[in-house]
């Protein structure tokens, strides 16, 4: 069968639309990135927002546009990332290379905020900082500040000792160890104060980047003092004693290999390792007596997840060094929203 010219242009097109339509399709089923909350207010207040458990605290004329005093409505955006699901889907590095060595970063919450005034993004002005009293979900001890650098995509350390070797060590779990940016004096220097029951309270340091530790009944909470428009991260490095395993993954119901970007959470650390497929064989890591999870997205719209059975009866400490073949079960739907992603992966 022959076509003519106008038949032939008609089909290139219709193929092009259906090209283009399977693109918008599998767009749709990307889960979108954490939106922004709006606060307006003047800038000659002095205002005090609540962001569900969050507190953020804004002093009278913080802000500066076009060299001076801002003086007029703020739009403040402000959003957090409270777990392991929000690393993944904003697409949050979590590695940190310092003193020529590649760190993974376990975090105890991030924040975001931008200020803007007359449609224009503002500053901060001189010896101004917006304290935000950041809501964890982790009771993560031991970490510092943190500024995400978008244009080298890579975490800064926001802090005295940001180039110190000392200061990119692993810390321990020992809640005296606190936050290793702050000046701590003993209860008569009024930095630090307990109550009877030994929870910590703190009075807070104008310190630029400064981060304190407070707890309040079940909740705690970072503090920092942001003085940039900026993705601020409270963190500490990973614990490196991780076990090597040549990992393979097997694909329920399915024969080819996984050629994807894997995911592994740790399940009570606020931390994601990004695996490629050529590091499976000769660079993936496991921290032992930790509960985790692996998933990954293909590129034709499934998930496959971590069989959870699999990690009851699995000690990575006897499988140094050795294959060990993961049991994937595959799902044809991907997830449309953060919750039934945590549903799948039992994030």
């Amino acid at each position: 069968m022959r076509y003519s010219e106008n038949q032939l242009n008609m089909k290139n097109l219709l193929l092009l639309v259906c090209v283009i339509t399977a693109q918008l399709t599998f767009a749709k089923l990307i889960i979108p990135e954490t939106p922004f909350t709006e606060y307006k207010f003047e800038s000659k207040e002095c205002k005090v927002i609540q962001h569900n458990k969050s507190r953020i605290f804004v002093q009278p004329y913080t802000f500066y546009l076009d060299g001076k005093v801002y003086d007029g409505q703020v739009n403040l955006k402000y959003r957090e990332f409270v777990d392991q699901l929000d690393i993944v889907l904003n697409h949050i590095p979590m590695s940190y290379n310092e003193n020529d060595k590649q760190h993974v970063l376990e975090s105890g919450g991030m924040f975001e905020l931008m200020a803007y005034g007359n449609g224009k993004l503002l500053s901060f002005a001189p010896n101004k900082k917006v304290q935000v009293q950041l809501a964890s979900n982790f009771d993560v001890t031991g970490g510092e500040t943190f500024v995400l650098n978008r244009q080298a995509n890579t975490w800064e350390k926001e802090t005295p000792f940001g180039k110190s070797a000392n200061a990119n060590q692993p810390s321990t779990d020992n809640k005296q160890d606190l936050w290793g940016d702050n000046l701590w004096q003993d209860n008569e220097g009024q930095n630090i104060v307990s109550d009877t029951n030994g929870n910590l309270f703190s009075i807070q340091s104008a310190q630029s980047g400064a981060m304190t530790y407070e707890e309040v009944r079940d909740q705690s909470f970072k503090t920092i003092n942001a003085d940039k428009m900026q993705l601020y991260n409270c963190d500490r490095i990973l614990n490196e004693e991780t076990v090597p395993i040549v990992a393979d993954f097997n694909l329920d119901g399915y024969n080819q290999k996984l050629n994807s970007d894997i995911f592994v959470v740790y399940k009570k650390r606020n931390a994601v390792l990004t695996y490629h497929p050529t590091q499976f064989a000769s660079d993936f890591k496991l921290l032992p007596n930790e509960d985790f999870t692996i998933f990954t997205f293909s590129k034709d719209g499934k998930i496959a997840v971590l069989d959870n059975k699999f990690t009851a009866d699995f000690d990575v400490k006897l499988n140094k060094n050795k294959k060990v073949v993961f049991p994937m079960k595959v799902f044809a739907k991907l997830p449309q929203t953060k919750q039934e992603l945590a549903k799948l992966t039992g994030l």
